[in-house]
């Protein structure tokens, strides 16, 4: 810090992304010991004892410099459980920071803060903020990266392969680091496994081959966790044959999902809304085009994402938007759209709370662009009652009426 500059920085990135092996990695490169604070698990304190915790952390890595200290969930800081901030904890964090550059260190201690939040800066406090040089995110590994990353792993642990790795990380597009490391893990398990029963006897890890199965099986497992993980409904397999009648609807809709995602370009991100009597099977058909087109389900009850909170209903439903986007290609499914689209204008709420909600979901679906990779489907008694805006070309351009059968 001879220049002036306090060398504190904020890594930005999703659980799992790799967050903690990049710093860990940077200390053992340079030599630095490492000093790890989790604020999270601060929440429950008093704001006096959360500066003597941190005053300690920073006096403990003076002590043992050249030393990096992380503090994990820096979006925490200062935040009870409950979301409310104590303004007093983050204006001493950054006079703590002040003090710990203040004299010139004969060994350097480097602050790295950590977030899983997408939300920045808004998570974090204008004083906060300050205090950071640098804003480093971690992006989506490449295709490259993640071809690396596996020849890498299996390297380390002398394991060979004989599929094709540029496939496997080609079905991996989504995975974050810690996920690859579980893959090439499981895949390993389960090859070590197979030779075990097969020779019934101990073998020679050192000649272990994996083969493509191996990573199929260990990518299978994978996106059914992912699945329990996000909240995504195990929804039963329904069939298109499970559904009688109805062939010109499925056409449409099957027409109105397919084509977006094989010509993502030239085809637009419009969304379909089912409308028509209660018990028609509207429900049933979102499930059934979820399973007959392999994307993953997520479910909303409008009345569920509303909250008596101020801006909690509009988070509620850009969370919904952000799990789609983590578990794409994913079919959104609005049930009862009427009861958290109204026509703006109308709800009769003083606060603005639905107007604001639709704005929210208006912008949401705006910024799904045609990627081909999120459809939203929506489910209505009552399409009259929902926002005309909510209506038009981009957004629930498509509307399906799911009536009665016919005694045919």
């Amino acid at each position: 810090n001879w220049m002036g500059l306090k060398p504190v920085y904020l890594v930005q990135g999703p659980p799992g992304s790799g967050k903690h092996q990049l710093i860990t990695a940077l200390c053992r490169k340079l030599g630095f010991n490492l000093l790890v604070v989790n604020l999270r698990d601060l929440q429950t304190f008093a704001p006096p004892q959360i500066e003597v915790k941190i005053r300690l952390a920073f006096g403990s890595a003076k002590a043992c410099c050249p030393c990096v200290v992380k503090l994990s969930n820096i979006d925490k800081l200062g935040k009870d459980t409950q979301g409310n901030i104590d303004e007093r904890v983050t204006s001493n964090f950054s006079q703590q920071i002040a003090d710990l550059y203040e004299k010139k260190l004969q060994f350097p201690v480097i602050v790295i803060a950590t977030t899983e939040s997408n939300d920045i800066p808004a998570d974090i406090s204008a004083d906060m903020h300050r205090n950071f040089i640098d804003i480093i995110k971690i992006d989506r590994m490449a295709q490259t990266e993640r071809i690396e990353f596996i020849e890498w792993f299996l390297r380390a642990r002398n394991v060979e392969s004989s599929c094709d790795l540029s496939k496997i990380a080609q079905m991996c597009d989504k995975f974050r680091l810690g996920d690859m490391e579980a893959l090439s893990q499981q895949a390993i398990q389960r090859q070590y496994i197979k030779e075990i029963k097969e020779k019934a006897q101990k073998i020679d890890k050192n000649v272990l081959k994996l083969e493509e199965d191996n990573f199929l099986e260990a990518h299978k497992s994978l996106k059914i966790m992912f699945t329990m993980e996000l909240g995504t409904p195990r929804i039963p397999k329904v069939y298109w044959e499970d559904i009688g009648g109805m062939a010109d609807l499925k056409r449409q809709i099957m027409e109105r999902i397919e084509l977006p995602s094989l010509h993502k370009s030239q085809m637009g991100s419009g969304g379909i809304l089912l409308y028509g009597p209660p018990g028609t099977g509207k429900t049933l058909l979102a499930k059934a085009i979820a399973t007959e087109c392999e994307l993953n389900f997520l479910t909303v009850k409008g009345p569920e994402l509303l909250n008596m909170y101020v801006g909690q209903s509009e988070k509620n439903v850009r969370d919904v938007f952000e799990k789609a986007r983590k578990a794409s290609p994913c079919i959104i499914f609005f049930d009862e759209l009427d009861a958290m689209a109204p026509s703006r204008g109308q709800s009769g709420d003083s606060g603005g709370v639905m107007d604001r909600v639709v704005s929210t979901l208006l912008a949401e679906m705006g910024g799904l662009g045609t990627t081909g990779q999120i459809f939203v489907i929506g489910a209505t008694n009552r399409p009259d009652l929902i926002d005309a805006a909510i209506l038009r070309p981009g957004r629930f351009d498509k509307l399906l009426y799911v009536g009665m059968y016919a005694d045919k």
